[in-house]
């Protein structure tokens, strides 16, 4: 790890004393690749952190005409990126527009609400009830679980969250149905499903194989590609239409149907990266999300293809 003090000297020369990357490099003997970094490493240490002071989204154009083309009721775009920040801060602002307005919220098994989660501060909402969508992930928590999620967004709001202790993929249909006869469960899952908010990620076939590479064989997911899987919310795969794909493995879940998911008056999906861009799609037209938080790449994709 880089010295903080190399850090803070980098960065007061560049933000408080008006630098350039190539006045500092020679000032301090350092390559100016070598000052790009510091300056991003000291941003991701919190040396430096930056405030706009502006309501005006980056990409508040193309949100305007992506919610017009598809329909939906509103949508956030965060620029294309190899780390999931972005996604995540544009997670965190809609979000927190979208809150104070819910009574009820529901939240997927996802990377990208996860990430979305921790962007999200200076909420006190006590009423809140937050239910996750279904089970867990078993082994090393990963902290995407729905549990885990639902567990630091009610810290992050002062607010009350419902567990569900059971995994969201069961080992068989006969497991499954067990697990679904309890009592203590089975409420859960009828709070999740009364919610007025779902917040959910969504995957691609190949994104969901490696997901779930150490629990569920490889097969399962050639199966499901065969029956026409596009893409998963929470291991709920669906086909080019949006439909429920039956198969073996969605007799296993536990958690929420896709009917039930999108019974939920306000549905939020957060997803970005080429490989999403299908499944993203899909999950629009047939009203599986109405409210879309992605990176511009894929925003121009989905209204290029109208």
């Amino acid at each position: 790890m880089t010295d903080r003090r190399l850090l803070g000297r980098v960065a007061r020369l560049y933000y408080e004393e008006g630098l350039t990357h190539a006045e500092i490099a020679r000032l301090l003997v350092l390559s100016r690749v070598k000052v790009t970094r510091l300056l991003a490493e000291a941003r991701q240490e919190k040396i430096v952190e930056i405030t706009v002071h502006s309501e005006e989204p980056a990409f508040a154009d193309l949100e305007r005409r992506l919610a017009a083309s598809l329909g939906l009721r509103a949508t956030w775009v965060a620029p294309r990126s190899e780390d999931s920040c972005s996604l995540g801060r544009a997670g965190g602002r809609a979000i927190r527009e979208l809150l104070p307005r819910a009574e009820r919220v529901t939240l997927g098994l996802s990377e990208s609400v996860r990430d979305a989660v921790a962007h999200v501060r200076e909420l006190s909402l006590p009423h809140l009830q937050i239910f996750p969508v279904g089970g867990g992930r078993p082994g090393q928590a990963s902290g995407a679980d729905p549990h885990d999620v639902a567990s630091a967004l009610a810290r992050a709001v002062g607010s009350t969250v419902f567990g569900l202790p059971a995994p969201l993929i069961a080992r068989d249909r006969e497991s499954a149905q067990s697990l679904l006869r309890d009592p203590g469960l089975r409420s859960a899952l009828a709070g999740a499903e009364q919610a007025d908010l779902l917040v959910v990620g969504v995957g691609g076939l190949e994104t969901a194989r490696k997901f779930w590479s150490a629990w569920v064989d490889g097969s399962v997911f050639d199966d499901l590609g065969r029956r026409g899987a596009v893409g998963d919310i929470s291991a709920r795969f669906f086909g080019a239409d949006g439909a429920r794909i039956a198969s073996p493995l969605d007799e296993r879940v536990v958690g929420l149907s896709l009917t039930q998911m999108r019974a939920v008056g306000t549905r939020l999906m957060i997803g970005g990266g080429e490989e999403k861009t299908e499944a993203i799609r899909v999950a629009v037209r047939s009203g599986l999300a109405n409210a879309l938080v992605t990176d511009n790449g894929v925003a121009e994709a989905l209204l290029a293809g109208q």
